[in-house]
């Protein structure tokens, strides 16, 4: 009974989220979001603004509810995150109508590339008989005039690079590499996955917030302390280490994506040899959603053979 409440609540919840998100697109239209799209957009970033606030307010039937190891607690449907990519994605051309590229030579390495990516992806998820889940996809993609290394993919496959990406793609082989990677990630839900995961989290604040106010005296440094101590706990413990999953994950199934497209697998880990020899090895991997480019290579390499035999069929 308690999980039937939990999930029903739980739904009513994310409806209200996403609502006031289409609320605040629409009300606000003028609103300049190509800077902080600019610096700030990416799943972790997209997943967070989407979610914010989803938790207020909102404790009873959580008790009880169980979930299968390695799964997210509760995924926010495809189908509202394909909504929410397509408001956000259609949000940020708009402001970068004035400054997409004008590079023919890159613009149709990003378009070949994704129409390549695309049919394979289709084809894919054909034969492992889950194409409902991106009937819905649109497949667009954008090359934006700006030196920011970076390319993303919204949920439903509109995707955009930025053109100081471009150099260390190389060729269409890179670009495919980078574009694989990220329509996995939106094939696999990996931001409805998150959204949901940080729903959970934010309840599990609201909770600790209400049991504290009744333990304890309403000490403002005492409160802090505690919001503190569960918030590091959380990021560490389940957040980032699911992100890091997703991460992997995402690298195997683009590898398969883009051999599956015809482009040879064992050409990924140049890509971030690359990344690796202009940005470092990318820090702790601890403290970071994102693997160190040494342990994405060594993975990458560790999936080559299974990509290599749709390579080659």
């Amino acid at each position: 009974m308690q999980n039937k409440i939990f999930k029903k609540k739980f739904k009513i919840l994310a409806s209200a989220s996403i609502l006031e998100i289409l609320i605040t697109v629409f009300l606000y239209p003028k609103i300049n979001k190509q800077q902080i799209m600019k610096n700030y957009i990416s799943r972790r970033n997209f997943i967070k603004t989407s979610a914010l606030g989803a938790g207020a307010g909102f404790l009873g039937g959580f008790g009880g509810y169980g979930c299968k190891k390695d799964e997210p607690v509760y995924t926010i449907p495809m189908w509202a995150m394909v909504t929410l990519g397509s408001i956000a994605y259609s949000s940020t051309m708009q402001d970068y109508s004035g400054k997409l590229s004008q590079n023919s030579r890159q613009k149709a390495m990003v378009k070949n590339s994704g129409d390549r990516i695309r049919s394979a992806t289709e084809q894919y998820m054909e034969d492992t008989g889950r194409y409902d889940k991106i009937r819905r996809f649109a497949w667009e993609y954008e090359l934006i005039e700006d030196e920011t290394v970076n390319a993303w993919c919204m949920p439903g496959a509109r995707i955009a690079f930025y053109e100081g990406i471009m150099d260390i793609c190389q060729d269409e082989t890179g670009v495919a590499t980078v574009m694989g990677h990220e329509v996995a990630h939106a094939v696999s839900n990996h931001a409805g996955q998150r959204m949901g995961l940080q729903m959970i989290t934010q309840l599990g604040i609201t909770a600790l917030s209400t049991a504290t106010q009744r333990v304890l005296d309403p000490d403002e440094e005492i409160m802090q302390i505690a919001y503190s101590v569960f918030s590091i706990g959380a990021t560490y413990g389940i957040l980032l280490p699911y992100s890091r999953k997703n991460e992997y994950e995402a690298d195997k199934t683009g590898l398969i994506l883009m051999a599956k497209a015809g482009y040879d697998p064992r050409e990924a880990p140049k890509f971030w040899e690359r990344m690796e020899k202009q940005f470092g090895s990318g820090g702790s991997d601890f403290f970071s959603t994102h693997p160190s480019n040494a342990k994405r290579i060594k993975e990458l390499e560790k999936a080559i053979p299974e990509a290599l035999e749709y390579y080659n069929n």
